[in-house]
């Protein structure tokens, strides 16, 4: 079943593990079972990876390098890699907003709670998103035009540290606007990011969009958490779209998040000159499916991952350790800007963080990407009561570095998984 969903692969990842499990005799075992256990867990975990690839396939047209031709494609990533090996070093702003601003979905209806608050959740019979809440205190009340000015003006002071790519947090797209509003500040961001002379991608926040959708697949209300991609134009070929949409595939249930409608299955990948990246909005980085297939897809080099982007607005430290675990299965930069300022159950950690190869990058004085030279924390910004760190990152040392670990191989396990889903 697994090879019909996945549309290419003949191969058959129950047959090992059945075959170990019925224990037939062929293979040799240790005598405490090490081997046998070791193989059966290997197998497993290809398996269980296959699934999640398959789950989330990756969709050529909406992927590489957003063309709609094999050979467009092919063309774009030649291209692009020439461009990039031009590309030594790049720069990534973490935009934090230190908000604490959303009511508890528990206390919506108390009104001693909620006036405290700029946004609460909004339910219906399908859905749980936030709406901007009129009854809250004057000093706590959402503004849409404050709201945009600020988003400008931490976009600029970004760019002006020389960032390549910035990165809000969840719920940071304002709300409430008019079409024309709407369109009126993306266009103030793309002409933002086109002033600059360097390549330029931008997410500009998430934000829930409730709307009615019919396709050939869906007819009905549609409840979506929808983040706001922006790229320069010198990152783009061909009519490829200057802003672009990422969906949330997996809601933040416990904290009351209820999304409706198609999400899609394939995973985006950005294929730009400064590497191929990706957004996962929050507690997407909590999906098995997803994260396997983030694994899975470490073993390819056209949807390999270089840089995965993590908007959040979450409480909980579990979501770091989830960046790290990410960054190690997926060999990759995972980046978290995560917007609330508060910490539950008084675990204190850090809301603008990066991770590579799971190695946290929040203390560089040691280790191996100290000694490596990988990347370095250039500055940190405040801007009212926002702060945007800044980490520069070297390219050609990254690809080194990744490289490296992958020889030292950390885990025997993953490197054997690999090999097996990189089997034709």
């Amino acid at each position: 079943m697994l090879a019909e969903a996945g549309g290419s692969s003949s191969r058959r990842p129950f047959d090992t593990v059945a075959a170990l499990a019925l224990a037939g005799g062929k293979r040799r075992r240790s005598k405490d079972g090490t081997s046998y256990r070791n193989d059966a867990q290997v197998e497993a975990l290809a398996t269980l990876a296959q699934a999640g690839m398959d789950m989330r396939r990756l969709n050529p047209q909406r992927t590489g390098s957003f063309g709609n031709t094999a050979s467009a494609s092919r063309r774009q990533l030649s291209s692009l890699a020439q461009v990039q090996l031009e590309i030594e070093t790049i720069r990534i702003g973490l935009v934090n907003r230190n908000r604490n601003d959303v009511a508890s979905p528990r206390l919506n209806e108390d009104a001693s709670h909620t006036k405290n608050y700029s946004f609460l959740w909004q339910r219906t019979e399908i859905s749980n998103t936030l709406k901007s809440n009129d009854g809250s205190l004057e000093k706590f009340r959402y503004d849409r035009h404050t709201w945009t000015d600020e988003i400008l003006t931490l976009l600029k002071e970004a760019l002006r540290s020389d960032c390549n790519i910035v990165s809000f947090g969840e719920f940071d797209y304002p709300i409430d606007l008019s079409k024309d509003e709407k369109a009126a500040f993306e266009k103030n961001v793309q002409q933002e990011v086109n002033k600059v002379d360097r390549g330029v991608f931008a997410v500009i926040g998430t934000a829930h969009v409730l709307e009615s959708a019919r396709t050939d697949e869906w007819t009905g209300p549609v409840a979506q958490n929808v983040a706001k991609v922006v790229i320069s134009d010198n990152l783009l070929e061909g009519k490829q779209k200057a802003i672009r949409d990422v969906k949330k595939r997996t809601p933040a249930s416990k904290a009351g998040e209820l999304l409706t409608g198609l999400h899609g299955i394939d995973m985006e990948v950005f294929n730009t000159p400064l590497g191929k990246l990706a957004v996962v909005i929050c507690s997407d980085a909590y999906d098995p499916s997803i994260v396997l297939e983030f694994f899975a897809r470490s073993t390819s080099g056209d949807s390999k991952r270089d840089i995965i982007i993590i908007p959040s607005y979450n409480t909980s430290i579990k979501l770091t350790y989830m960046c790290q675990l990410l960054s190690l299965v997926s060999e990759s930069v995972v980046i978290l800007v995560d917007a609330c300022s508060f910490c539950s159950n008084n675990t204190v950690f850090d809301k603008s963080d990066a991770w590579i190869y799971g190695i946290s990058v929040s203390a560089l004085s040691e280790g191996e990407l100290a000694r490596h030279g990988v990347c370095r924390w250039v500055e940190t910004k405040a801007v009212e009561n926002s702060s945007i760190k800044i980490l520069e990152v070297s390219l050609p040392k990254l690809r080194d570095f990744i490289t490296y670990m992958g020889k030292l191989d950390p885990m025997p396990m993953f490197s054997k998984v690999r090999t097996l889903l990189a089997r034709p």
